[in-house]
C-alpha cells in the first residue's frame, strides 16, 4: 500500500462531467511543496467518487466530530511530486479545532489496482468551502418530481417512465 500526504493545498474542487442523469464526479486538488526558498513542486490528485459518496462527504464536512488528539502532531511531511488519478473506495474524516484530515482509501486507475491511502489536510475554512462546492455540484443535476421524488428527465418522465403518482399511472404487475 502506498501512502500520500497532502498539505498546503492551493486549490480543491468538486467537478462533474457529463449531462444530468449521466454524470461522473471527482475531487481535484493541487498542492505546492516548497522544497527550497525559490523552488516549488506541484502535486495533483484526482479522486473519482460516486454521487452518494460526495453527499456523505458533504455531511461529514458540515458536522465534523472533534477528536481528542491534535491532528498536526501526527503529520508526516511528504515533499514528493506526484500526479495521481484514483478511484475512491472508502474515506474517513478526523478533525480538531483547526484542522480536518480526510483519509481516502483508493485504487489507482490502471491494470495493477494498487491500493493507495491519501491523507489530505485542510484547515476549517477549506473544509467548509469544499462542503459548499460539493453540495452545489450535487444539486445541479436533474430536478426531482414533486410527486414521486424520482429524478425527472428532459422529456418529463420520471427515470424513463410516467410518474406512477400522476393521473393513476401505476404498474400493478
Amino acid at each position: 500500500m502506498n501512502n500520500y500526504y497532502v498539505r498546503n493545498i492551493e486549490n480543491i474542487e468538486c467537478v462533474s462531467i457529463g449531462s444530468p442523469g449521466n454524470r461522473t464526479f471527482f475531487l481535484s486538488l493541487t498542492n505546492f511543496n516548497k522544497v527550497q526558498e525559490e523552488t516549488r513542486n506541484e502535486s495533483k490528485i484526482k479522486i473519482w467518487l460516486e454521487k452518494e459518496q460526495l453527499v456523505s462527504l458533504y455531511l461529514l464536512l458540515k458536522s465534523p466530530e472533534e477528536t481528542q488528539d491534535k491532528i498536526e502532531d501526527n503529520f508526516i511531511e511528504n515533499f514528493g511530486v506526484f500526479n495521481l488519478e484514483v478511484k475512491g473506495t472508502d474515506f474517513s474524516l478526523d478533525s480538531d479545532s483547526k484542522t480536518c484530515k480526510l483519509i481516502f482509501l483508493s485504487e489507482e486507475i490502471n491494470e495493477e489496482n494498487i491500493l493507495i491511502k491519501i491523507y489530505i489536510y485542510l484547515d476549517k475554512l477549506q473544509a467548509e468551502n469544499l462542503g459548499d462546492k460539493i453540495i452545489k455540484v450535487c444539486e445541479s443535476g436533474r430536478k426531482k418530481c414533486p410527486l414521486c421524488h424520482l429524478p425527472k428527465n428532459l422529456d418529463g418522465t420520471c427515470d424513463g417512465s410516467p410518474c406512477f403518482k400522476k393521473n393513476g399511472h401505476i404498474n400493478l404487475n
